[in-house]
């Protein structure tokens, strides 16, 4: 798949901190954001201390039905390599890519692949193949090759990928876990005992369901005394930037390859016009220019300490990629909304690039509402009412983006009508004077 066959790049607001400058030539090594990012798997601060308060408001500590089997922190604790001891397999299954996978599975507890990442590998049509032949899948830790997942058990391969498809990874339930290898955690983080990373358990009316990162669970079985190998090889912070906007508009040489990966998107993700006030938009707004899909970078002082390195990622670098489910709660966004609220006042949220009014909210709700509905969510949701569309456009396959070629996030339709699920980041500009650039 053309736009999506490098890297995932992992979005460490958090740990990263501010750029000074917006067009800072500094760079980091793979070593030092894995570094960067373990530190912040672990290390405990007043700031965190405050956010874990926020989140913990909206996701409290829980224990989850059995037969899932709760782990603790000191699962995750930091090894040789992140939280695991080794890094991942060089040779994954289905052509999951390795950089990705050692990012999300060993220096990360939040990111995740973008929904309907599996979907570009050739993971389904070896599914499929595989149930001609009557057989399960066995999924293999992508660090340590032992088994955590096999499926489908008690339904049909092709429910298995439907269900998948309609959350956007692959979704396992409980009877089929291997619950040797795996654990959860009390916020929901599905892990291998040995430190992987693998995903969340987002129960629904059915019971426990693992959304699981494809990536996580890629590995191949070892065989006795084999342990997996290491990659020493380190990107930039430019060099990866690059490859982002390649991959989001270089169209790949190998267009069979293209057309079998989009005809099984389009077979779960169908291209699609939503219901008004919604207004429709189409490819060539994100369009590369000066600065990835957009002109310029975002700005340098973003509003509620929003990270610039993430920002300007998400914004101008990516189609798919996602600030973290939860990441708004841990700026200053909840403080400064319900202060805000106090006063009777509305937010209005301004592209990071352009400064341009993208939303204003709430609307027709309160703000304590609006906020309960983007907790549940992961992400700041708004409703029709709330976009100013003067300004915001929705693509086909429902990716939200700005007039001026900002991703913003995508709109996913519930029982109440459109919901535009948009990164904080995205849309944590401030207004620009006349004449201001």
């Amino acid at each position: 798949m053309p736009r999506h066959s490098h890297s995932l790049l992992l979005l460490a607001s958090t740990t990263l901190g501010s750029t000074a400058s917006a067009f800072s030539s500094t760079s980091i090594s793979s070593a030092a954001l894995r570094k960067s990012i373990a530190a912040a798997v672990t290390t405990p601060s007043s700031s965190t201390a405050r956010s874990m308060s926020v989140l913990d408001s909206f996701f409290p500590k829980k224990e989850f039905a059995a037969p899932c089997v709760m782990g603790d922190e000191s699962i995750m604790s930091p090894k040789k390599h992140g939280t695991s001891e080794t890094p991942v397999q060089k040779d994954l299954r289905w052509k999951c890519d390795y950089e990705t996978a050692d990012r999300i599975c060993n220096f990360n507890r939040h990111y995740a692949e973008y929904a309907g990442y599996w979907l570009t590998t050739s993971f389904v049509e070896d599914a499929r193949s595989i149930a001609k032949e009557g057989k399960e899948i066995t999924f293999y830790d992508s660090n340590t090759g032992k088994p955590l997942f096999v499926a489908p058990k008690g339904r049909s391969m092709e429910d298995f990928l439907k269900e998948s498809g309609s959350h956007g990874w692959p979704s396992f339930r409980d009877e089929e876990v291997v619950w040797d290898n795996v654990r959860c955690l009390g916020d929901g983080e599905a892990v291998s005992v040995d430190g992987t990373h693998l995903g969340h358990n987002l129960p629904d009316g059915s019971g426990n369901r693992y959304c699981i990162n494809l990536v996580s669970v890629a590995g191949r079985p070892l065989s006795d005394g084999e342990t997996s190998a290491f990659s020493t090889t380190s990107i930039s912070s430019a060099a990866f930037r690059k490859s982002i906007a390649a991959a989001v508009t270089t169209p790949s040489s190998s267009t069979t390859t293209t057309a079998r990966s989009m005809s099984v998107l389009d077979s779960f993700f169908p291209k699609k016009e939503f219901a008004a006030p919604c207004v429709m938009g189409d490819e060539t707004i994100m369009s590369p220019k000066k600065h990835g899909t957009s002109e310029t970078p975002v700005q340098k002082d973003l509003r509620w300490k929003c990270d610039y390195e993430t920002a300007d990622r998400i914004c101008n670098f990516n189609r798919h990629y996602a600030e973290y489910a939860g990441y708004w709660l841990t700026t200053s966004f909840v403080e400064d909304a319900r202060s805000i609220a106090k006063e009777g006042k509305e937010i209005t949220f301004y592209d990071s690039n352009t400064g341009k009014p993208l939303f204003v909210a709430p609307k027709g709700r309160s703000m304590e509402d609006f906020l309960k509905e983007s907790g549940s969510h992961g992400w700041p949701s708004f409703r029709d009412e709330e976009v100013v569309w003067d300004n915001v456009r929705c693509l086909g396959d429902g990716e939200a983006v700005s007039v001026d070629g900002t991703h913003l996030g995508h709109n996913l339709p519930d029982g109440s009508g459109n919901r535009y699920c948009i990164n904080l980041v995205s849309v944590a500009g401030r207004p620009l004077s006349d004449g201001e650039s």
